[in-house]
């Protein structure tokens, strides 16, 4: 990687660190428990829970330093020879960070409530679904979702990142179809199904991940490990149980 390369991902962690700052500690969430990176974070669904609310300023303004980080990427990518091993292009899907990115984008459209921005938003999640999956086995979310369904199946906290990105995802595709149900004219029955079927598959995929995440950490074994261990924050203790 070039010193160039270096001060583009330095710009672009920070602008993006930046929008989560926004998005979800103005919103009274922990910036430092929220996406660190999908192989080891102590990234968790109360975490993302926690982002839900919040107002639409918080989320209009965590918008901006995300689109700027999404376009000092594009950018960057662009401005690079297309030979270059440690090109933007590449990192894109070598580490997590853009997979993040795009999934803070897709969950600031959905704090906003904006449906101009849905066909953008579901875009973006299938990338970021594309640069998750190559940071994890192939057969991981299979396996995950096997385990979920398990009586005392165990699912890895790395999941969690997993959890977020169904959930938007089914809701993206839930929206689209109720836009599809009520645009009038001829209606595509065939693609309305298919969005439903999608969307219930993957809300689907998120409650049952989340559902065996949250039992792996009851409230009762968080409190417990944080009596024993001093300064022991309530989402390390989550993820110490999960691990």
């Amino acid at each position: 990687m070039t010193n160039q390369d270096r001060l583009a991902f330095l710009i672009t962690l920070g602008l993006h660190k930046l929008g989560q700052r926004q998005l979800y500690v103005n919103s009274g969430g922990d910036i430092n428990n929220i996406n660190d990176n999908a192989t080891g974070s102590s990234a968790d669904e109360e975490s993302i829970q926690s982002g839900i609310g919040g107002t639409t300023d918080a989320a209009a303004s965590a918008l901006t330093f995300l689109l700027e980080a999404d376009a000092e990427w594009n950018n960057h990518s662009s401005s690079v020879h297309s030979s270059s091993s440690s090109s933007s292009e590449e990192w894109k899907t070598k580490a997590d960070n853009y997979g993040l990115l795009q999934l803070d984008i897709a969950w600031s459209y959905l704090k906003l409530q904006s449906m101009e921005h849905l066909p953008d938003a579901i875009q973006r999640l299938d990338i970021a679904e594309n640069v998750l999956r190559k940071q994890v086995h192939s057969n991981f979310v299979t396996l995950a979702l096997v385990q979920s369904e398990m009586e005392h199946g165990i699912v890895p906290p790395l999941a969690a990142v997993f959890v977020k990105l169904f959930l938007l995802q089914g809701v993206g595709y839930m929206h689209s179809a109720a836009s599809v149900s009520v645009s009038g004219g001829c209606i595509d029955t065939t693609r309305l199904q298919l969005l439903r079927e999608k969307g219930e598959e993957r809300l689907n995929r998120a409650y049952l991940l989340c559902q065996r995440l949250r039992n792996a950490s009851p409230p009762v074994s968080v409190l417990h490990l944080q009596e024993v261990v001093s300064n022991l924050s309530k989402y390390d203790a989550i993820s110490a149980l999960r691990k």
